[in-house]
């Protein structure tokens, strides 16, 4: 595979969701059912499809990245470590965004996620969930399995590897604030090392999935309260 070829790749892997914000600017703040309309349809099924042909391609084996004869409870016990060191990640860079911009500006930082619709309680945390395990199933299964395994047939040395991906997963998260990027890129690169380590592919999408809902439902956001943290 030639670097033209690759880039080629990595620019289709990534698309829906570099482009996917795209939409958001004109669109009225109380379209919120079209904007999910348009979100399943450019998150789920556009990248269900992306899926679908890199499988076809013969880009990638589901044993290869690590979705194969899996050990369930194993998988499980490996997610919650995952998930204990992206808390521990995320509460240090808020802890640091917050005394830092505190300290240079005097004025407290503002949260980096957009806020859910103001719809009713137990739709607004359907809608989270729903969120969450987009995020966590497809950005971990495209950003670190079928992203990783192009780059690896391309690049040697897992540092580069491991940079190069987290880089590309700051990209789709380009609407977001700059703490956002901050924190995603930090946490592509642990993703990133523990999938090139254990190809464990359950326990990231786990990690990822429940620290998204943690975030985006106020969970974190409240914990970091009682110390007077503003949480990215």
């Amino acid at each position: 595979m030639t670097v033209s070829q690759l880039i080629i790749r990595l620019v289709f892997l990534t698309a829906p969701l570099w482009l996917n914000d795209f939409y958001k600017f004109y669109l009225p703040k109380e379209a919120d059912v079209l904007s999910e309309v348009l979100d399943v349809i450019i998150y789920v099924c556009w990248q269900t499809s992306i899926i679908y042909f890199a499988y076809q391609a013969n880009w990638f084996d589901f044993s290869s990245i690590g979705l194969k004869n899996i050990d369930w409870r194993s998988e499980f016990k490996s997610g919650c470590i995952y998930l204990l060191l992206v808390l521990l990640i995320y509460l240090f860079l808020s802890a640091i965004v917050h005394y830092g911009e505190e300290l240079l500006s005097g004025k407290t930082p503002p949260s980096g996620h957009p806020e859910p619709p103001k719809w009713n309680i137990y739709l607004v945390h359907l809608h989270l969930v729903y969120i969450s395990l987009t995020a966590g199933f497809f950005e971990e299964f495209i950003y670190r399995g079928i992203i990783i395994n192009q780059l690896e047939k391309k690049m040697t040395g897992k540092f580069r590897i491991v940079i190069v991906s987290s880089l590309i997963f700051v990209l789709i998260h380009w609407s977001l604030s700059y703490t956002i990027w901050v924190l995603s890129f930090l946490l592509g690169l642990l993703w990133a090392y523990l999938y090139l380590r254990e190809k464990r592919m359950f326990a990231l999408i786990f990690s990822h999935a429940v620290f998204d809902y943690l975030s985006f439902s106020g969970v974190l956001e409240n914990f970091l309260y009682l110390f007077g943290i503003t949480a990215i």
